[in-house]
């Protein structure tokens, strides 16, 4: 019975390390790896105001209808293997793409282009 204890209290300290290095690792990639920043907010763009309210959760204001909803976008860390090969992020932000009606990552590359992210880890050239 002891030993199920233990297993258990370690299975969940672990899981609880895993939780807290994820940040970690995603700002050691951010900024130390690859050089790309995160443009910071609230964010302004084409009648849309995007406000990032922790846990990776959002608020999208749409001007025009005067009304919001919220949204969850995980973190730009955990879309590292959606970039093209041939990329090379300099910043990022979210942006809210009105096409699919979703919150999506921007990414600027120092080639001067820019395309998006998708929630589905498809990539977009604007």
């Amino acid at each position: 019975m002891k030993k199920n204890i233990i297993w258990i209290v370690t299975l969940m300290l672990s899981m609880v390390t895993l939780t807290s290095c994820e940040d970690l690792l995603d700002e050691l990639w951010d900024f130390h790896c690859h050089g790309a920043e995160s443009i910071s907010g609230p964010w302004l763009q084409d009648g849309y105001e995007i406000t990032y309210l922790g846990g990776g959760e959002y608020e999208v204001w749409d001007a025009g209808k005067q009304r919001g909803h919220y949204e969850y976008l995980s973190s730009f860390g955990s879309y590292v293997s959606c970039i093209p090969e041939n990329a090379w992020p300099v910043s990022y932000k979210p942006y809210y793409n009105t096409f699919y009606d979703e919150l999506s990552w921007y990414v600027y590359d120092r080639y001067g282009r820019d395309f998006l992210i998708l929630k589905n880890g498809n990539y977009v050239y604007m």
